[in-house]
């Protein structure tokens, strides 16, 4: 966009200059050789050319813009009151669309996380997020058909299986940055706006540290003290407050929702069940401690199980 106002401005300035010039090379010939057009006075037939010289340049502004602009065309051949009732015909679609529950994806919404080697060479790098990308348009058209499901109506994906896109100056900017770090980093294509069902959209990319193991299975993540003579749902409510201080620290380590689950923290409720009833059978004061179900890094979820003591 930026480079074509930019094209755009410079046409204009060149074809304003050439007519420019020619009117006034055009206007000083008459001055000098004391010409009159329409029995006017020399000095009256300069003003004259003058004149339709600066009105030459705003009529070939006007078809320069007409030429190059989609918007300009459609203001002159549709008219303005037709186009801005197109605008609100589709506006209120969109909107019916999305109380319908039809957004594919939220702004900065990430859609999968992937692992870059950047200690490849750029051209491999740059293959590494195209198959990054051959996962999100599969990803998103699978999300496409759930939620069309849903809604009870169909998808068609586009026949060449491309409902994502990048672009190209953010793909270039990517490679170099990731090259310049010289390691292993995660990839999160993220939606660039709201994504309705069926229609195509760009991603932005956000990359972040990737670190290769964050817990060992059984390490500790967190423990607290939970009075198992409390009530069920007391013991209910202290466990789940340790879950999210786990979180927290697990945060804190540089973990990662996965984004497919929308989960940072995976448990079983048959693991929340029999703990809860463990903390009862205590009877008192036990320890309770949240560990890490097996080795992981910092893409999220984070198995955890429950040790009791």
């Amino acid at each position: 966009m930026t480079t074509r106002l930019a094209l755009t401005y410079a046409g204009l300035f060149i074809l304003g200059a050439i007519v420019s010039y020619l009117g006034n090379q055009l206007g000083r010939k008459i001055g000098r050789q004391k010409m009159s057009v329409f029995n006017l006075r020399p000095r009256h037939t300069s003003i004259l050319i003058t004149s339709l010289t600066g009105s030459l340049i705003a009529m070939m502004t006007l078809t320069f813009a007409y030429v190059s602009s989609w918007e300009v065309r459609t203001f002159f051949t549709t008219g303005l009151q037709q186009y801005g009732n197109r605008i609100s015909e589709v506006t209120a679609k969109t909107i019916e669309q999305a109380k319908n529950g039809g957004i594919i994806y939220r702004p900065g919404e990430p859609i999968l996380t992937a692992i870059i080697d950047g200690t490849k060479s750029s051209d491999e790098i740059k293959a590494q997020i195209e198959r990054t990308m051959a996962y999100v348009n599969s990803e998103a058209i699978e999300r496409n058909r759930s939620v069309a499901e849903v809604m009870d109506t169909t998808f068609t994906p586009p026949e060449d299986g491309k409902i994502a896109g990048y672009y190209k100056n953010d793909m270039e900017e990517l490679t170099e940055t990731i090259s310049k770090l010289k390691g292993k980093m995660i990839l999160e294509p993220k939606a660039e706006n709201y994504v309705l069902l069926g229609e195509k959209f760009s991603v932005r990319f956000s990359i972040k540290e990737y670190i290769p193991r964050v817990f060992d299975k059984d390490d500790e993540i967190i423990s607290g003290v939970i009075d198992g003579s409390m009530s069920g749902e007391a013991i209910a409510t202290d466990l789940s407050k340790l879950i999210i201080r786990a979180k927290m620290t697990a945060i804190g380590k540089g973990m990662l929702e996965n984004p497919m689950t929308r989960q940072l923290i995976e448990i079983d409720r048959s693991e929340l069940l029999r703990s809860a009833q463990e903390i009862s059978d205590k009877r008192g004061p036990c320890t309770v401690t949240v560990r890490a179900a097996r080795e992981t890094d910092n893409r999220g979820p984070l198995e955890i199980f429950i040790d009791v003591r």
